[in-house]
């Protein structure tokens, strides 16, 4: 029963095809409307969706496209464009012995992806076998010290240029590949190069390397290290050589570290060189120079009177903080000794700075003993450039060391002999005064005496 009744259908199915090749010409006649559309996509005849393409229409028959775009595929689609009368609108009423057709391009899917830089993933629609512009930045800067730096493409004309093209012949799924970069900060200090700044491939090594030393003669910088000082912190390997490296995983920031050294010299006597050495910053240094320098021991020396800078405290022994390149200029004073013989004392020997002026005085009768005084009879030694005015000598521009001799003499004391003498004579005056005055008084006695014997006898 199931295979009559198919074969029925199939019966009917015929013979309508043959009533509408037969009998539809005949009610309508020659006049009819050739309908079509280019690719085979259905259409709505008066009314009736036509599948089955072409189809002959009455004149004046609304034929209209069912979608304006028909996709195929999510990345395929057709897209209507008009019809073949010129008219763009998605419904028409055709004429007469017209054939009309309705037009459609077909267009694929572009779509761009970029993984890392958002901003370039894109998808468009384009006519198939059209020539597709495919164009990034070859840097995007993500802050500062972030960026990303064109790669490649995964496909097209030009994979290895940031403007690249390609033909759609079919969907297209295009990726845009990129290099994250971070910039390596190293900064410098007091105008130290460092080597090793740039940008750097995420999780790449970069060799960064400072002078061990910077000398300019006066003030000298030692490496120490190097710190991280942005906001990401790094770890570096060896961070007590001068040369290292570290993995790039972020921006970094790194400083050197340098230990600060001033050179301090000292001269002393003469510009003599007495001390040269680097100090740390801040550090205390110790100067202990001689106050008295002998050179002939007892006839030349030099004195210690101080320091060029006069900020400086005066004295041979000091202790300053080193903050800044120091040249300590000692002064000293030569000096020369004027000694001064003399047997009855003196004043005015000692020492004397070079080209200056001694007074040395000596007494001019010291001493009386009896009937002689010693007496100063003049000066010898080095005095031949002297001023010299009894027991006083002027020496004026001392040039070497001097000895100069106070020389005596024995000379009588007149005034105390005619003093003497004058006593003298008048104790002898005396003595013959009483000499005379004891003569006669014995005389006297014997007188009486022999006045009285006589009697007695």
């Amino acid at each position: 029963m199931a295979l009559v009744g198919g074969r029925t259908s199939l019966l009917i199915t015929i013979l309508m095809l043959i009533i509408s090749v037969l009998i539809v010409p005949a009610c309508y006649g020659e006049d009819y409307v050739l309908v079509d559309s280019k690719p085979r996509l259905p259409l709505t005849v008066n009314g009736r969706d036509v599948s089955e393409l072409p189809v002959k229409a009455p004149p004046g028959s609304e034929v209209c496209v069912q979608k304006t775009t028909a996709y195929v595929d999510v990345d395929r689609r057709y897209v209507f464009k008009g019809w073949s009368s010129g008219e763009n609108s998605t419904c028409i009423r055709v004429g007469v012995k017209e054939t009309v057709t309705a037009y459609y391009v077909e267009e694929v899917l572009v779509q761009i992806y970029s993984r890392d830089v958002k901003r370039y993933s894109n998808s468009f629609w384009v006519r198939v076998g059209e020539l597709v512009e495919l164009k990034v930045d070859p840097v995007y800067s993500v802050g500062q010290d972030t960026r990303y730096v064109f790669e490649e493409w995964s496909g097209g004309e030009k994979p290895f240029s940031p403007n690249n093209t390609i033909v759609a012949v079919r969907p297209v799924k295009v990726e845009v590949k990129w290099v994250k970069e971070y910039f390596l900060r190293l900064v410098p200090i007091d105008g130290v190069k460092v080597n090793g700044s740039g940008w750097y491939r995420e999780g790449s090594l970069a060799v960064i390397s400072a002078p061990e030393e910077v000398n300019d003669g006066v003030r000298k910088l030692v490496f120490d290290g190097w710190i991280s000082i942005g906001p990401y912190p790094v770890m570096i390997s060896n961070p007590r050589s001068h040369v290292t490296a570290v993995v790039v995983n972020a921006p970094y920031w790194i400083m050197p570290i340098y230990n600060e050294f001033y050179l301090v010299e000292v001269y002393g006597l003469g510009g003599m060189l007495e001390d040269r050495r680097w100090v740390g910053k801040g550090e205390l240094y110790k100067v202990n120079l001689k106050s008295i320098i002998e050179v002939v021991p007892g006839e030349v020396r030099y004195v210690f009177k101080g320091w060029r800078n006069p900020e400086l405290p005066q004295s041979p022994s000091i202790q300053i903080e080193v903050n800044k390149p120091m040249v300590l200029e000692a002064l000293y004073e030569k000096q020369f000794h004027v000694a001064v013989y003399s047997d009855y004392g003196s004043s005015g020997g000692g020492w004397y700075p070079e080209n200056s002026t001694a007074i040395i005085r000596a007494p001019e009768t010291p001493q009386t003993i009896l009937f002689m005084k010693r007496v100063l009879s003049g000066w010898s030694g080095d005095v031949y450039n002297a001023e010299i005015d009894g027991g006083m000598v002027v020496l004026k521009s001392i040039k070497q060391p001097l000895k100069i001799y106070a020389v005596y003499s024995i000379q009588p004391d007149y005034p105390m002999l005619a003093i003497f003498f004058g006593i003298i004579s008048v104790l002898l005056f005396i003595g013959l005064r009483k000499k005379e005055k004891k003569v006669e008084k014995v005389e006297v006695v014997e007188e009486v005496i022999s006045e009285q014997l006589p009697e007695r006898y």
